[in-house]
């Protein structure tokens, strides 16, 4: 994939057009335009994860003609659901990707409907999720550094009975105490280090060295006002969310690609600083050679 030779793409329609539409695959990677939209739905919301939906022109008088409708519905041409609309192809594979001046939107597809013919829909609808919805399939570890060096092995029991298909699973430290466990600090602080912390131990777990999700200390901000989270191996987002809230801070999920300016990612693990506590270095900035999503806390108000 050459992102340059894209970003230069990208960046052309938006200037002539104020806006460009794609389809990337499941890793953020572009796949192809979108025609002209007939409607656009991609709102921003506050500690939300946001619904968007576009409708585009999908005609062709024996065969769907765009790429779009062949990869979102093309398998299944002639295939209807229950509501009469042509049924999806798509199941978690693409993202829908929308940049404007200054951002990049990125949406999980999890629909994609057409009308008219069988054999050659008139109108594709494509809707999904923005991509902060992946904190909420993200695991918030209680003790995440006995995350590292776990490793999978194959279970097909265990004292409630067999399985009926064989497992892969690696043993974890949870919480045992019955209110879990808490972190406390400044907000923004506590928050990015959650995050970052949570993705560090899911890669190492999972044995990756190339993170698809990253937080970037480098958004401008106050600290905010100091909190205390209780961390109780909960999904991510439920986890920060109410905290974050209360606290008057955003979280929400960019997609980053190549060529964009490099991400202010946490320093280095150190040993702990016995004065401050602190386990990691001073910030670096750093790109990477595929696409991550940069996950940015802000005190609401601050830019």
């Amino acid at each position: 994939m050459d992102f340059p030779e894209w970003q230069k793409h990208v960046n052309q329609v938006v200037a002539d057009t104020g806006e460009w539409i794609g389809l990337a695959n499941a890793d953020g990677v572009p796949v192809c335009d979108f025609p002209a939209a007939e409607s656009v739905e991609a709102p921003r919301t506050r500690l939300a994860v946001a619904d968007h939906q576009v409708v585009i022109p999908a005609r062709g008088r024996i065969a769907p003609t765009n790429g779009i409708v062949e990869r979102l519905l093309a398998p299944n041409i002639g295939v209807f659901d229950e509501s009469g609309y042509l049924a999806p192809a798509t199941g978690g594979n693409y993202l829908v990707v929308i940049a404007r001046p200054g951002i990049r939107l990125a949406f999980d597809v999890v629909f994609a409907t057409g009308e008219g013919p069988a054999d050659a829909p008139e109108r594709l609808t494509v809707g999904g999720v923005s991509l902060t919805d992946l904190l909420d399939a993200h695991p918030c570890p209680s003790i995440p550094h006995t995350w590292e060096g776990g490793e999978f092995t194959e279970w097909r029991e265990d004292a409630g009975g067999p399985y009926r298909k064989p497992r892969q699973l690696a043993p974890v430290e949870l919480a045992t105490r019955a209110d879990g466990y808490t972190v406390t600090g400044p907000a923004v602080r506590v928050i990015r280090d959650l995050c970052q912390d949570s993705f560090d131990a899911v890669n190492a777990l999972k044995g990756w060295t190339d993170p698809h999700l990253v937080v970037d200390y480098g958004v401008a901000s106050a600290s905010g006002e100091r909190i205390t989270i209780q961390v109780q191996d909960d999904p991510l987002w439920s986890t920060i969310l109410a905290p974050a809230e209360s606290a008057g801070v955003n979280v929400w999920v960019e997609l980053w690609w190549p060529g964009d300016p490099p991400i202010t990612v946490r320093g280095p693990r150190l040993a702990p600083d016995k004065a401050t506590g602190e386990r990691f270095g001073p910030p670096v900035r750093k790109t990477f050679n595929h696409p991550v999503g940069r996950v940015c806390v802000q005190e609401v108000g601050r830019s």
